[in-house]
């Protein structure tokens, strides 16, 4: 029990000083919106390189997976202000959704490009 809780926290400690890092680094170039971006590819490519020559421990996986159960509930408030939006929208509604659409398509592909190119 003390091993997954040392593990919860030591991947908690990884995002958050990644993404700082990266908060840092965006607003060297002036750009603070696209930190979290960022931070997210480059957890990406350290994690892809740490795992080519010693392998993620299977506790921070489990830590990992404990975390994401947990994390559906931070989008609830996304999903509402979008179902919100589309009463407003009237016009724009299939601009909106094909938007949507496809922002949520593309970096999935993405994602399954480089996940099966490089795993």
């Amino acid at each position: 029990m003390i091993s997954i809780l040392k593990s919860i926290v030591l991947m908690i400690v990884i995002v958050v000083s990644v993404r700082e890092l990266s908060l840092i680094f965006m607003n060297y170039f002036g750009h603070p919106e696209l930190s979290n971006l960022v931070g997210l590819f480059l957890l990406l490519i350290s994690l892809v390189i740490y795992r080519k020559f010693k392998g993620i421990p299977s506790s921070l996986i489990t830590a990992n997976q404990l975390i994401m159960k947990e994390s559906v509930f931070a989008f609830l408030p996304v999903c509402v202000g979008s179902l919100i939006m589309l009463f407003h929208l009237e016009d724009s509604l299939y601009l909106f959704l094909s938007i949507l659409v496809i922002s949520t398509l593309l970096p999935l592909l993405l994602f399954a490009f480089v996940a099966e190119r490089v795993l």
